[in-house]
């Protein structure tokens, strides 16, 4: 509910900030001491799983945030009690979870709605976000956006990029490639449950949190503003609070929150700044070798779980040059592209039928089990009228001998950039992609970025 690597060069503040926000080693302790109390009805979660997953994230996750951001003095909380309940309910609103205080205590605990939780696929992710407001610890802290986004970056950065066994499909197809150029993560409305993740992220890679040769911690921007929140010096994340943008002046350069958006997103436009994953950033050392915690393999921005990584490009209509071969359709990488123009296909080709512009046909390298694809049109990079229109999607059932159909005449009508195709779980080692209309311009020229394919029942 209560939802790499450089520092910017803008004068001299940084390095200021360096005296100003410097904070002793703390003390790490093992995963062991941290323990999750499991309460209330766990028989109303349809999964039965569910406990040992969320003690699993439990253990794994917890630990990491509160070396990063929850207290070290008395009221560092190493027990969680885990409440499930039917309904979450806060005033008359139906929510996922919340995190109430102990009664007659400063600690708090998780509360967790059944039936919220059995429909949603990001279920473990509920808990990782309340697990967030828990090392928060803020007392007199009203809070119209800071509160939800750093809770909701607890969960994008020490879960979903540290644990993606447990991600679930997003809109592209996977986790771990996200569209810097979606306006949603440009202007989310500074909204408590706005898409803040990049912004975040943005923040501790321009203004990291480091660590000097002693242990000691100079603090970037988010740590700053969250340990002061913490020690009661801000009371609220208004534009125009002294306290608030003193921090982020000192830091920055800029004067509030704002400005330092409305970087962030000029950044995102020119391509300065990109997010390629979490490798490299200075505050890793901070949640790395926790005893009884399993360093995370920061992966990139990438295709977790694609099985056309690294396939072999059986057969293809032709490409434009040597800089655009339908190689880099299965490369893992968005920088790279498939190209052809009209003239390029080779007519006598058997395999180019009448009807077709291009083709490729993909070798897996031996039969894998799959219910989904995706296509990155040009669209992701250039103009969407580059997009492919209408295509068929063959595969090769090795039983019966011969090709069988997932797609036939498919028309991309919205003329998405990226589209996401689920379907009936096949076995099959190649896939054939024929291209009828490869663009809207109607030239007969081809353009594709990525071919993906997936089993969604590995994701999560």
């Amino acid at each position: 509910m209560e939802r790499i690597l450089k520092l910017w060069r803008r004068g001299l503040a940084v390095l200021f900030a360096a005296w100003l926000f410097a904070e002793p080693a703390c003390l790490v302790h093992a995963a062991e001491s941290y323990q999750m109390v499991c309460d209330g009805d766990w028989s109303l979660l349809n999964n039965a799983d569910m406990q040992a997953q969320m003690q699993y994230v439990f253990s794994q996750v917890y630990p990491r945030l509160v070396v990063r951001w929850g207290r070290q003095d008395e009221r560092r909380q190493e027990k969680v009690r885990v409440q499930i309940v039917l309904q979450a309910v806060v005033g008359e609103k139906i929510v996922g979870g919340y995190t109430p205080q102990e009664q007659g205590s400063r600690e708090r605990y998780i509360v967790i709605g059944a039936e919220d939780n059995n429909r949603r696929q990001d279920r473990l992710a509920v808990l990782v976000h309340e697990l967030g407001h828990v090392v928060e610890c803020y007392d007199d802290f009203w809070s119209d956006w800071w509160t939800e986004s750093l809770a909701e970056y607890s969960v994008w950065r020490y879960f979903n990029w540290t644990e993606p066994q447990f991600m679930t499909m997003n809109d592209n197809g996977n986790l771990f490639n996200v569209d810097l150029l979606d306006p949603g993560w440009k202007d989310w409305g500074w909204a408590a449950y706005g898409r803040s993740e990049l912004f975040f992220t943005y923040m501790d890679s321009r203004y990291p949190t480091t660590v000097d040769a002693s242990g000691k911690r100079i603090y970037g921007l988010i740590d700053a503003i969250h340990f002061s929140i913490q020690e009661g010096k801000i009371q609220n994340d208004k534009m125009d609070n002294p306290q608030f943008n003193a921090i982020v002046k000192k830091i920055t350069g800029l004067d509030n929150m704002e400005q330092l958006r409305q970087q962030f997103v000029s950044e995102l436009e020119t391509g300065s700044w990109k997010f390629n994953g979490f490798a490299g950033y200075s505050d890793n050392v901070i949640t790395e070798n926790l005893p009884g915690v399993k360093n995370p393999s920061y992966p990139s921005q990438s295709f977790a779980g694609n099985l056309c990584n690294g396939a072999i490009i059986y057969r293809c209509s032709g490409a434009s040059s040597e800089h655009s071969i339908a190689e880099f359709l299965v490369d893992n990488d968005l920088d790279t592209k498939w190209s052809a123009a009209a003239a390029d296909a080779n007519r006598q080709d058997e395999w180019l039928g009448k009807d077709l512009q291009h083709y490729v046909v993909l070798d897996l390298g031996n039969e894998v089990e799959l219910d989904a694809y995706a296509i990155y049109h040009a669209g992701i990079k250039e103009d969407s009228s580059l997009n492919t229109v209408k295509w068929n999607v063959l595969y090769w059932d090795s039983a019966a001998q011969e090709w069988m159909t997932i797609d036939m005449g498919y028309v991309n009508k919205a003329n998405a950039d990226i589209t996401t195709r689920v379907f009936a779980p096949i076995r099959t080692q190649f896939l054939f992609f024929g291209f009828v209309d490869s663009d809207w311009t109607g030239s007969g020229n081809v353009n594709i970025y990525e071919i993906v394919c997936i089993n969604t029942k590995h994701m999560g």
